[in-house]
């Protein structure tokens, strides 16, 4: 079964079974493939439905993640992999809130996640991007190959399910 929408009263009620009955959603807003100057920006939203969620009174946004149902979804190799890559280097990972599978409030496996700011740095770094300069994006790049290494340090004796 293919998922195209999550409504904002479904999401409402998964933020009060994650976060307590007081939660109250403030704003729902569907995370969608975009590019900008030509350049992709946000990709790889095809095999999940994703939603940048934020509630009353609290500064953290978090993303609602459901598998559409294309293929097997693979959030507990995520969210193990996050786990990993959060105790072994320092690049910031998203914290994992709930993952759920039982289809009692929605027909398709879901997570919730914190949502982390910012841009890829492919997007940043593109030789067509003219709102960073060449310096500024050799400084990413540069950046970029540094979380890459530490990733690639990380023994492969602790990796989950998969070679590093």
């Amino acid at each position: 079964m293919e998922i195209r929408e999550v409504g904002s009263d479904v999401i409402s009620t998964i933020a009060k079974q994650v976060f307590g009955p007081q939660t109250s959603v403030e704003a729902v807003v569907e995370i969608r493939q975009t590019s900008q100057h030509g350049i992709p920006r946000i990709v790889g939203c095809n095999a999940n439905l994703s939603y940048v969620v934020r509630m009353t009174d609290d500064p953290q946004r978090y993303v609602f993640r459901f598998s559409r149902g294309y293929r097997e979804d693979r959030f507990e190799k995520e969210s193990k992999n996050y786990a990993l890559i959060a105790e072994k280097t320092d690049i910031p990972t998203p914290r994992l809130y709930a993952v759920d599978r039982t289809a009692r409030i929605v027909p398709t496996p879901y997570m919730v996640l914190d949502w982390l700011p910012g841009d890829t740095w492919t997007f940043l770094s593109h030789s067509q991007n003219p709102m960073i300069n060449a310096e500024e994006k050799k400084g990413i790049e540069r950046d970029a190959g540094g979380c890459y290494a530490q990733i690639h340090s990380i023994e492969p004796e602790t990796c989950v399910n998969s070679p590093c």
